[in-house]
This record gives C-alpha cells, sequence and structure tokens, in this order.
C-alpha cells in the first residue's frame, strides 16, 4: 500500500497542478482527526451497508462473508489530502508478499482487495487523462475537513453515491470464481499488459490464480512465469507462489 501511494507522487503524464484560483474555495473550519472520521463514516455509512449484509472493521472497510472462497468488501481509500470509496473482491487463495513470506486474506482482519474498482474521476486524474479542475471538482471525493460536521457529512454521502449504480453493478456481476476471471480479463489489454498498470496486485497475477482455481491450471502457470519475467519478486518468492498456485487443484 505505501508502494501504491509513493506512486502517486511520481506518477508521469499527470496534468499539471491547477493554480489557486482553479481550485474550490471552500472555507474548512472542522478538521477531523482520522478516528473522528471513522467514527463518522460508521455513523453515516454503516447503516446502509449493513443492509447489503457488510460489517464494519472499524477501519475504513465494510465486508461480507466469505462465498466460493471470495469477500466483497467496500472501503475508503485515503490518498494524499482527499479520500475515496473503492469496491474490492478479495480472494483466499491468492497469496500475496509479506515480507519473506506469501500470506493469504482468509480472516475478516486479513482482508486485502485483490480486484478493486475506483471513481472514473480519480482514474482519469492519476493516468493524465482529465483536466485538473475534473479532480478538484469531483464529487466522487471527500475529505476530513469542513465548515462543519454538517458539510463533512455530505461529502461523504456525496462520495458514496457517486457512481453508485456501476459500482453496484460490479459487485453484483461477480459470483463465482469464473465471473472473477471474466472479469480481471478486462482489466489486461490484448498485449497481455495490465490497462491500468498501477493496480496492486497486478491483475495478471491475480488472473494467473484465478485460471488455476478454475481447471485452467497450465494456462495459469504459463502467465504467473511470463509475469515474473517483468517483475522484481525475489526467486526465492517466485518458486513459492509458482508452488501454491501448483496445489490450487488439491485445495480447491
Amino acid at each position: 500500500m505505501k508502494f501504491f501511494q509513493r506512486l502517486l507522487q511520481k506518477r508521469p503524464g499527470h496534468p499539471a497542478k491547477p493554480s489557486e484560483s482553479q481550485k474550490p474555495q471552500k472555507a474548512a473550519s472542522l478538521h477531523l482527526s482520522h478516528t473522528e472520521f471513522k467514527l463518522l463514516l460508521d455513523q453515516e455509512i454503516s447503516p446502509i451497508m449493513r443492509k447489503k449484509g457488510f460489517r464494519y472493521d472499524g477501519r475504513y472497510t465494510w465486508y461480507g462473508d466469505m462465498e466460493n472462497h471470495m469477500r466483497k468488501s467496500v472501503s475508503v481509500f485515503l490518498l494524499k489530502g482527499p479520500a475515496i470509496f473503492r469496491w474490492s473482491v478479495t480472494f483466499d487463495f491468492i497469496p500475496l508478499p509479506s515480507g519473506n513470506r506469501l500470506t493469504y486474506s482468509r480472516t475478516e482482519k486479513s482482508i486485502v482487495a485483490h480486484m478493486y474498482e475506483y471513481p472514473k474521476d480519480w482514474v482519469h486524474s492519476f493516468l493524465g487523462k482529465a483536466e485538473p479542475e475534473a479532480w478538484w471538482y469531483s464529487p466522487c471525493k471527500m475529505t476530513l475537513s469542513g465548515k462543519d460536521q454538517a458539510d463533512i457529512i455530505r461529502q461523504i454521502h456525496r462520495a458514496y453515491a457517486c457512481e453508485l449504480e456501476r459500482f453496484e453493478h460490479w459487485h453484483s456481476q461477480i459470483h463465482t470464481l469464473e465471473d472473477a476471471l471474466r472479469m480481471v480479463s478486462e482489466k489486461i489489454g490484448p498485449d497481455g499488459a495490465p490497462l491500468y498498470p498501477f493496480l496492486v496486485p497486478s491483475p495478471v497475477y491475480v488472473k494467473a490464480f484465478l485460471q488455476a482455481a478454475t481447471g485452467e491450471a497450465q494456462e495459469g502457470r504459463a502467465l504467473l512465469e511470463t509475469y515474473f519475467l517483468q517483475s522484481r519478486w525475489s526467486d526465492e518468492l517466485q518458486q513459492k507462489a509458482l508452488q501454491k498456485l501448483d496445489a490450487l487443484g488439491s485445495v480447491l
């Protein structure tokens, strides 16, 4: 996550920072701490998410039950300044590096997003495909500051509602591992490269494990080996990941 956030400061092709006159002018007299912001999110968003069967972990994430080796979640992703909602899916059989080990996301306390969707306004801004004003005035973002608490609450609900139909539709399309394989394949271009190369973990890595989990073991292994040719994984971690992928047939 820290690596991903560092990318926010170094991404190429990002539009020039707007002048002060281009930014929304709003007098912020209330600044919430992260603890206060989490409590406010719990107050405002948790009742909505409970109706969808999601529980709040108190740390910016609402999650559902593990079903078919998948767990759906919605989380608040903190940027440098604003924050956005992110819709995600976690798999209990895809390991990710943690130091010199590979760890799984199988419990409610170890939720990691393997597949996820962000607001298009932010994606376009990140890729340098939008004017600065489009992101500065985007209804998809919220901040920990405002004129008063009511102002921050309005930001929260506005950000949650932003592209809600698209996000819910994305979640609703993923019921099986085959569904997930189809969806992650859409994130990969015809040349085999991720459409959004900053995604961590890479959709290519996720696709390899999904292929192995859905009966395409040889294809999954070949894809993972190809992915490792351009990755920075250590040889030791690469071998561990390949072994875990090979063992999927006897696990699922």
